[in-house]
């Protein structure tokens, strides 16, 4: 296996769980048997990955969609759900995996939500190990993120930057179409204009995309007309003209859905990006 290996590992991996249901009905067994091989299989790929050195592995393995299968099934995954949870009390500090569960927890029975309060303060203790990332409960802004960031893997494999994502766990009135349409915008001029290190994608209190880039920045004199119609300036790039066209789309498009958009930058230092995703008053 190791003769196969690329010479440069990415440092964070990402995986959608999908089709252990099916997995388990093609062998005629309850789908609750794929789910448990599905853990078992998650369980040997997050030491496959921390023995190769990478840092980061986040697995996406229950949305809020799956809340609608039937109750037994849901039960038997927030079963073998905190069997982990107790496995990995026991086994975190051994083993020097950091296990971060993502998503709306609150939704969770009072008991997975103690473990998970156990787990998170464990992986306090165990800073700069591996980092084990379960994303439960997440929604559909989520979607709209994932879509745009597989847009742009291979970009971000070939140029090296790490990306920074945990789930958005927000709802909100919008339009998927033309919000995909300004995160890939975004999206773009952050991979663009960033040479080395990160892109991280949060959300802040309340309801605000940030997209925030490590790369060159835009300079303070033209940072107040980037989202101007037709604006052209040097917006901190040296001897790189570059064209405001996109951002006045992001604008235009979140006026109309209600949405806000604003950029902070320095030179040298990156970039953030803004979305207010509460709803205002859509204009038509």
């Amino acid at each position: 296996m190791e003769d196969t290996l690329p010479q440069k590992l990415p440092v964070h991996l990402g995986i959608i769980m999908d089709g252990n249901g099916r997995w388990a009905k093609k062998r005629g067994l309850p789908r609750k048997a794929g789910h448990a091989v599905g853990a078992e299989t998650f369980r040997r790929i997050a030491t496959y990955c921390k023995n190769l050195g990478m840092e980061h592995l986040t697995v996406y393995a229950f949305s809020t969609e799956n809340w609608k299968r039937s109750d037994e099934e849901v039960g038997a995954i927030m079963g073998l759900l905190e069997n982990y949870l107790h496995e990995s009390i026991e086994k975190m500090e051994k083993d020097q995996i950091r296990l971060k569960i993502l998503g709306d927890t609150t939704a969770l029975s009072p008991a997975i939500q103690g473990l998970i309060d156990k787990t998170d303060a464990i992986a306090a203790r165990l800073p700069g190990c591996f980092q084990a990332n379960v994303c439960l409960n997440y929604g559909g802004r989520d979607e709209i993120v994932r879509a745009a960031i597989r847009r742009f893997a291979g970009e971000f494999i070939t140029r090296k930057l790490k990306l920074c994502y945990e789930p958005l766990n927000a709802a909100c009135v919008t339009d998927e179409k033309w919000l995909l349409f300004v995160v890939e915008q975004v999206l773009s001029n952050a991979l663009k204009y960033t040479r080395e290190g990160s892109i991280t994608i949060t959300m802040e209190h309340p309801k605000t995309l940030v997209i925030r880039d490590t790369g060159i920045g835009i300079a303070p004199e033209d940072l107040p007309r980037i989202f101007e119609k037709g604006y052209t300036g040097y917006n901190g790039r040296g001897d790189q003209k570059a064209s405001g066209l996109g951002l006045y789309l992001c604008r235009t498009i979140c006026r109309k859905l209600g949405h806000s958009i604003t950029a902070e930058s320095a030179p040298d230092e990156g970039t953030a990006i803004r979305i207010g995703l509460s709803q205002r008053q859509v204009r038509e």
